[in-house]
Parts: structure tokens; C-alpha cells; sequence
């Protein structure tokens, strides 16, 4: 009953006053969390709506909108945004799902939050970086997965048009938000807020030859971990993104693509995360395993392929790897 009822609610956080989006932002959450609402369903629109709420012009209401979903509801639904991302990258540009193209009753278009089209696209980036925010390596890697997995490999293999405009700025914001500087990998292991700060100095004197033998074994713990999921991360970035990234950029070739552009700053952001560890290896792994995709792709960015080059090559003379 309450569900059928929900996008009508949703739709009050657009009203005039702010009185009125403020109290409903507390409704919703409350029902939200106490699970009178679901975000599945009919009322998956709710979870658009209360996103884009992030965007209010009041700065009261941005930021108590932001409250409610990063410290109440994440709380509850810690795989939320994750689970909903692409569904967001689909419905922002206007791009019918799955459930809307096999829907046999037409969906009511009323309530639908409008942020598709090149003029909306610093709102919608606002939101995918707040989604991003929240998400730890984990998911951040999954989500780059699900990109290439339900957006890129689609495009594709046909299941969605390229020709239609949308698709293509679906597209767009999928390299994008592949780029942004949220979405690069951390790889921090074992770091809290406290190891910044030091300790004082009657603990370190006192505790001297305790500590200090714990402490080594714990940094060659951490350094063991580190280096494991590193190498774990950058294995996953080979198997199952760099391969689509490649292919996709023969398909946007062939298509003369302007989207094309986007993809090298999305190389360079998947090799980020490795720059202070084995950037060097990860490219060379990289250009031995797709030699000839890599030096194709590398031909429409000079500079870019001049520096992997280099850097390849700086790594093989400090390893010894030359010839």
C-alpha cells in the first residue's frame, strides 16, 4: 500500500518550499529504514529522486540529503549504491533498463527525475562522485567491472544502440566516471586516522623495547598484505577490464567515435593506482599480454604512448629485463 503511494511522496522533494523537502528527506528516511518502502520495485524511482536531492540548491537540504544516505541509510544498505549504480548511469541518461524495455504496462513518466543531455552532465557527475565516496577498493573495482560487464560489452555486442544518442551519452558518462579521481584504488592496508599522529613521548621512552619490535612486525605484516592485494588487484584489472577497454576502443575506431578521447584518460586512471608500487611491472604485464591492442591504442595518443614507453623501459633497465 505505502509503495503505490511512494513516487508521489518522492516527488515532493522538488517542492517550492523547504520546509516541505526537508520533512519529507525525514519521512522517507525513516520509512526507508524501518523498510515500509524498498528501493526495488515500483518504488526504485524513490532512490533517484532522493539522490538527485544531493544536487537542492539549498545547502541545507544538499547536505542533510547527503546525512541521510551516507550515515542512516548506508548504514542499513551497505551494498545500496553499488547494487543501483548502473541502474543510475542508465536512468540519468534516459536509457530504458532491462525492466522498463519488457515492461507490458508502460511506466509513469511524471515522476521521472530529468538529468539527461550534455547541459546536466556536471549534475550527474556530482552525484556518480558522491556514490563513488562511499565505496571502498572493493567496490570500487566492482564497480569498474559492471561497467565494462553491463554497459561496454552490451554496446557491443548490440543489445544497446550505439546510434541512439543517449546510449552514447551513457557511454560518456561510463568513461568519465571510470577517470575520476574517486574511483582510484587506495590499496591502503592496515592504516587508521591515528597512525598519522604521534605518539607522545613518554609512551615511546617507556615502552621502548616493546613497541618497537611489535611495530616492525606489524609494517612487515602490512607490507606482506599490501603486496598480495596488489598483485590480486592488478591480475582482476587484467582479466576483466583491460581486455573490454581494448575492445571497446576497436569498436569506437571503427565507428570514428568522438568518445574515443575519453578512453585514454581512463588508461591512465586504471594504471594509477600502481604508481607507487609496480606501475612499470603493470604496464609491461599489460603490453606483453595485448601487444598489438596496446600499440593500436596507443597510436591516437602520442604523448601518452611515448610516455608507457618510457616508463616500460625504465623498468627493464632497473630489472634488468633488456635484451
Amino acid at each position: 500500500m505505502v509503495d503505490r503511494y511512494s513516487p508521489i511522496v518522492a516527488a515532493c522533494l522538488k517542492d517550492r518550499s523547504t520546509l516541505v523537502r526537508q520533512q519529507v528527506l525525514e519521512s522517507l528516511t525513516s520509512l526507508i529504514k524501518e523498510q515500509y518502502i524498498r528501493w526495488e520495485g515500483q518504488a526504485s524511482c524513490i532512490m533517484y529522486r532522493f539522490v538527485s536531492t544531493i544536487l537542492d540548491e539549498n545547502e541545507i537540504i544538499s547536505d542533510y540529503a547527503k546525512f541521510c544516505l551516507r550515515d542512516v541509510l548506508l548504514l542499513q544498505f551497505p551494498s545500496l549504491f553499488e547494487s543501483h549504480f548502473i541502474e543510475c548511469l542508465m536512468y540519468f541518461n534516459n536509457v530504458p533498463m532491462d525492466s522498463e524495455r519488457e515492461a507490458t504496462v508502460p511506466l509513469d513518466q511524471t515522476h521521472r527525475v530529468c538529468l539527461h543531455g550534455l547541459e546536466n552532465l556536471e549534475n550527474r557527475m556530482a552525484i556518480y562522485k558522491f556514490m563513488i565516496s562511499t565505496f571502498d577498493d572493493p567496490r570500487k573495482f566492482t564497480l569498474m567491472a559492471q561497467i565494462c560487464t553491463q554497459i561496454f560489452c552490451p554496446l557491443m555486442n548490440g543489445k544497446i544502440k550505439y546510434e541512439d544518442h543517449p546510449v552514447q551519452e551513457l557511454v560518456k558518462d561510463a568513461l568519465m566516471v571510470l577517470s575520476l579521481k574517486e574511483i582510484k584504488l587506495s590499496m591502503d592496508v592496515g592504516r587508521t586516522p591515528d597512525d598519522e599522529e604521534e605518539p607522545p613521548t613518554a609512551v615511546v621512552v617507556s615502552f621502548r623495547l616493546v613497541v618497537l619490535p611489535v611495530i616492525f612486525i606489524i609494517s612487515r605484516m602490512q607490507a606482506a598484505a599490501k603486496d598480495i592485494i596488489v598483485s590480486a588487484f592488478r591480475k582482476a584489472m587484467l582479466d576483466y577490464v583491460m581486455p573490454t577497454l581494448l575492445d571497446l576502443r576497436m569498436y569506437l575506431n571503427e565507428r570514428r567515435s568522438g568518445l574515443r578521447k575519453y578512453l585514454y584518460a581512463v588508461f591512465r586512471q586504471v594504471c594509477a593506482p600502481f604508481a607507487l608500487f609496480d606501475y612499470q611491472l603493470f604496464l609491461s604485464v599489460i603490453c606483453r599480454e595485448h601487444k598489438e591492442q596496446i600499440d593500436a591504442f596507443l597510436d591516437g595518443d602520442q604523448q601518452l604512448k611515448a610516455e608507457v614507453e618510457y616508463d616500460i623501459r625504465k623498468y627493464e633497465v632497473v630489472h634488468c629485463l633488456c635484451p
